[in-house]
């Protein structure tokens, strides 16, 4: 199951839906929308974040749809951190904009291509194309 089946299987489960359409509907969007999301594999990030933030009573657990980890899982993994000594690693700052780029509505295909082939990438590689990315922005 790819990363974006496996965030909308758990949005389905947040909001407590079982079709695509009553998501779709949700997210201010039309099922044939959220089908072309789902094929060139674009999660709508900033819809299911202003989902959210305009229906606190749904309480979505955003992280969790976005990452799979659960609010117990962080909160024992903050405490084991605050145990251990140890803190996360700090994203690469391109890592970040990239993961806080807008989602693809606005941005032109090839943007949403090279953001959403970045997402799919094992954890070295996406280092080595975050270090390429740096260093072409710097010419």
């Amino acid at each position: 199951m790819n990363a974006f089946d496996q965030q909308l299987l758990r949005l389905k489960q947040e909001l407590r839906v079982s079709e695509d359409q009553q998501v779709a509907e949700l997210l201010g969007m039309t099922k044939a929308g959220l089908s072309a999301r789902k094929r060139r594999q674009s999660f709508p990030r900033t819809k299911v974040e202003a989902l959210a933030a305009g229906r606190p009573e749904l309480r979505l657990d955003t992280v969790y749809i976005f990452t799979g980890e659960t609010q117990q899982e962080r909160a024992r993994r903050t405490a084991a951190d605050a145990i251990s000594g140890t803190r996360r690693k700090r994203a690469h700052p391109a890592e970040t904009a990239l993961y806080l780029a807008d989602d693809g509505d606005t941005t032109d295909g090839a943007e949403g291509d090279l953001v959403d082939s970045y997402r799919r990438c094992a954890p070295a590689d996406k280092k080595l194309a975050l270090d390429l990315v740096a260093r072409l922005a710097k010419r």
